[in-house]
This record gives structure tokens, C-alpha cells and sequence, in this order.
């Protein structure tokens, strides 16, 4: 089995490595808005727990 030509993209492997650094960033971009959010709906249920509600 060659697994070199075995990847998410059906593509060749020097294809997907050359989309790499796109699919690093944009992996980075939905971590970092995951983690945005998290911090917002954590905020909001610090100041909820706060109000006793």
C-alpha cells in the first residue's frame, strides 16, 4: 500500500503539503474563535452566578 498517496484530500501528498501552512492557519483561526467564545459564555455565567440568578 503506498500511503503517500492516502490523505484527507484524495490529492497527492506534495499537493497537501503545499496547502499545509493554509490548513495550519485556518485550523488556528476556528482554535482561536472555539476559545473566544468559551471565554465569552464563561464570562457570562461568572456575572450570572454573581447576580444569583
Amino acid at each position: 500500500m503506498n500511503l503517500d498517496k492516502i490523505n484527507y484530500y484524495g490529492v497527492s501528498r506534495a499537493d497537501y503539503q503545499a496547502c499545509q501552512e493554509q490548513i495550519d492557519r485556518h485550523n488556528l483561526q476556528i482554535c482561536r474563535f472555539l476559545v473566544k467564545i468559551f471565554a465569552v459564555a464563561m464570562g457570562i455565567f461568572a456575572l450570572l452566578s454573581l447576580a444569583k440568578l
